[in-house]
């Protein structure tokens, strides 16, 4: 929040001031709509995925997204493109992006959020970036991460939640991919030994986000997990190890939408459902863990919708901006456990 200060000249001043002051507060942009604890009461229907938003474009799938209405949005990362050092020009684009009538619409619809390179810092950037913390404080603000210390200190903008009651539960985990991230790593030692916490928590199904693509194979031409040293594996191996059910892979970064699988990844079949470039499009990597067809449109949304019956599952969509489907994916929860436990 900032205070503004308003002078007003008073109708009959008296006679030590001609002046009085009005004091308003206001924030300085819009914030995004913050995850209530009223929010986390009642089961998950529908989640809206949304990476690689060029702010400063047309966006009309973000449309999509009111007219759905699901019940929470995940950012995914390139929220905004804005590679800088001036901090001053970032607040800019984040006020950008709050004074767009298309980002107003969702405003009832409760965020999180994680980043990408492009609302970090550099195009590809990670530890280096000299600007992190300025930039992780702007974007903690306008998110609306906790004011809690614990979590304003933490080395990067990772976050949990665990929405629905027993039996009906799904756990967000959003990581962050930039903060700690080089050569040979993508999760800070601290990080890492945050989500083997959160892999313990109760949940039904479990959607780890990251900005980045957990299961595109080296031979890509872009970023991703197993480019930076053991890091891939490595968390293949903690979600097997510890056993966790209900796990599946989110990411962004890619303007198309893709599904990859890696068979008995996490003592069940690892799958990744790629979607981002909101209002973008490019050519696809290679990426020998793709299954089925690569979607390409400039303008699409994405969904993933929770089905709670006698058989629990989530289906992940993507769609153009009439809602027409371009493709999907269906999991059970059954899909989601070791086959022999």
């Amino acid at each position: 929040m900032q205070v503004l200060v308003v002078v007003i000249p008073a109708a009959n001043p008296p006679p030590m001031s001609r002046w009085f002051t009005l004091l308003l507060t206001f924030p300085v942009i819009l914030q995004a709509r913050e995850v209530r604890d009223s929010d986390l009461a009642e089961p998950l229907e529908s989640i809206g995925l949304i990476a690689c938003l060029r702010h400063t474009k047309e966006a009309p799938a973000l449309e999509r997204y009111a007219v759905q209405e699901p019940d929470l949005l995940l950012w995914m990362g390139d929220n905004l493109y804005c590679d800088t050092l001036d901090m001053e020009e970032l607040k800019s684009a984040y006020a950008a992006l709050a004074k767009r009538p298309d980002f107003k619409a969702l405003e009832s619809i409760p965020m999180m959020a994680t980043w990408d390179d492009h609302d970090f810092g550099w195009d590809n950037s990670g530890a280096s970036y000299p600007k992190r913390d300025e930039s992780k404080a702007i974007f903690m603000d306008f998110w609306n991460f906790p004011d809690d210390p614990a979590v304003r200190a933490r080395p990067g903008v990772y976050s949990a939640r665990v929405f629905g009651p027993s039996g009906k539960r799904v756990q967000v985990i959003m990581l962050d991919t930039r903060y700690s991230k080089d050569k040979t790593r993508m999760l800070s030692e601290t990080q890492w030994k945050w989500l083997a916490e959160e892999l313990e928590r109760p949940a039904e199904f479990r959607v780890i986000v990251s900005g980045q693509q957990v299961l595109l194979t080296e031979d890509s031409a872009f970023e991703a997990w197993s480019k930076a040293g053991k890091e891939q594996q490595r968390l293949l191996d903690l979600i097997r190890q510890k056993a966790t059910e209900g796990v599946f892979l989110v990411s962004g970064d890619q303007h198309y939408a893709e599904i990859s699988e890696v068979a008995g990844g996490f003592g069940y079949d690892a799958v990744e459902f790629t979607f981002a470039g909101v209002n973008q499009d490019e050519k696809e990597s290679a990426n020998r863990n793709r299954v089925g067809p690569v979607i390409h449109a400039r303008d699409k949304a994405g969904f993933l919708t929770f089905e709670w019956g006698e058989t629990p599952s989530v289906t992940f969509r993507a769609v153009d901006t009439e809602g027409t489907e371009l493709v999907s994916r269906k999991l059970s929860l059954a899909d989601l456990r070791p086959a022999n436990p």
